[in-house]
């Protein structure tokens, strides 16, 4: 029982590469391909997050930081129901070629799917960590690694249920094949 999900690869023509970048809207979960902020305008504008993002001034960064936080949100929820389903394609913040579905995971801050082995460098220059620092006032005394708090924010996204023993033991697994069948298993 092999899994299936990948991550989207790069693919070259007459030379150049071609990065094929969707993003996935937040309600519906449907490809918004291109004009990410004119489909929210047109199809979500009674939405609270949405009216509160169409009150900034245009190409404003406070506008464009929320508007990214939508798109991370939608792709968080469409990989969750990948890795949940175990099959489909996971969108992710920076494609590396030879990495697998199992090498990436999410920032806790912005949820956006980073490399294990870059998620440090992304972490240190997260805009959306930088405003939660700044608005809520606690400060980081306590240094955890961004990896293993963004696969506890993929663990408890993916197992919601009362009993906290199985996202306690998948949080102490290795991310390997092990892992990925106790993750599949409805018994479990």
């Amino acid at each position: 029982m092999g899994q299936l999900v990948h991550v989207c690869k790069t693919t070259k023509a007459k030379g150049f590469i071609l990065y094929i970048h969707f993003v996935l809207c937040v309600s519906a979960l449907h490809n918004c391909e291109l004009f990410y902020s004119r489909h929210l305008v047109n199809v979500h504008v009674h939405e609270p997050a949405v009216q509160d993002i169409l009150f900034l001034p245009k190409h404003s960064s406070q506008r464009r930081l929320k508007l990214q936080k939508l798109v991370n949100e939608g792709n968080f929820k469409h990989n969750i129901s990948v890795m949940k389903d175990g099959n489909g394609q996971l969108v992710v913040g920076r494609r590396c070629v030879s990495l697998s579905a199992s090498e990436y995971t999410a920032c806790e801050f912005c949820k956006k799917f980073m490399s294990k082995k870059n998620l440090w460098r992304h972490a240190r220059i997260c805009t959306t960590r930088k405003v939660y620092y700044q608005t809520s006032g606690v400060e980081g005394t306590k240094r955890i690694s961004a990896v293993k708090r963004g696969k506890n924010l993929v663990t408890n996204a993916m197992f919601t249920c009362n009993d906290g023993l199985v996202c306690e033991l998948l949080e102490h697994m290795r991310d390997d094949e092990v892992k990925d069948i106790v993750r599949s298993d409805e018994l479990i």
